[in-house]
């Protein structure tokens, strides 16, 4: 054990305390450690309850020690702030309609994951079902991020009707292929 002004910085035997979390663009939270390891502990699945979570302790190997720290993943899609002196996005300041929304699902027909993009000002569910309308999975679309990941290769081969809501009202729905 290494003390510094008499606290424990590395107890032996207990390497993967949790410190800092934070939801990734890849829609996996990321879980730093206490007191430093070559690992980050990984939720594949935050959406899902309990153990179904996909929750791997030490789940991404690091090439060096961590402490606390994790990446901070700014917002590139605030756009321009009007007025701001510091303005050099030399983007548009029209507001976007409030009521658009679109989306995109690819690779589509697909037989691993397909990426959900879309763009909205809410948060949304990205529900898939097959041919008998029973839902075989789902996926919250949060309005801070632009796209999700959604795994299909547990999935039998076959066509899929993907619904987005809003508010409770179907915004949209395409459909999927998923083959092996």
């Amino acid at each position: 054990m290494i003390l510094i002004d008499t606290i424990p910085f590395v107890q032996p035997g207990i390497d993967d305390w949790f410190a800092v979390e934070m939801l990734a663009p890849d829609n996996k939270i990321y879980i730093s450690t206490y007191n430093g390891v070559k690992a980050m502990h990984v939720i594949n699945y935050p959406d899902l309850p309990g153990t179904d979570c996909g929750f791997e302790r030490k789940g991404l190997t690091l090439p060096t020690y961590n402490l606390y720290a994790i990446p901070n993943h700014p917002n590139y899609d605030l756009g321009p702030l009007p007025g701001s002196e510091c303005d050099t996005l030399y983007l548009s300041n029209i507001p976007a309609n409030e009521n658009s929304f679109s989306f995109l699902i690819s690779p589509n027909p697909s037989s691993t994951n397909i990426n959900i993009v879309y763009n909205t000002k809410e948060t949304c569910f990205f529900n898939l079902f097959d041919i008998n309308g029973k839902t075989v999975a789902s996926v919250t679309l949060y309005h801070y991020f632009k796209n999700r990941l959604l795994d299909v290769s547990g999935l039998p081969g076959g066509v899929y009707l993907a619904h987005i809501s809003c508010n409770g009202e179907k915004v949209c729905s395409e459909k999927v292929i998923v083959q092996h």
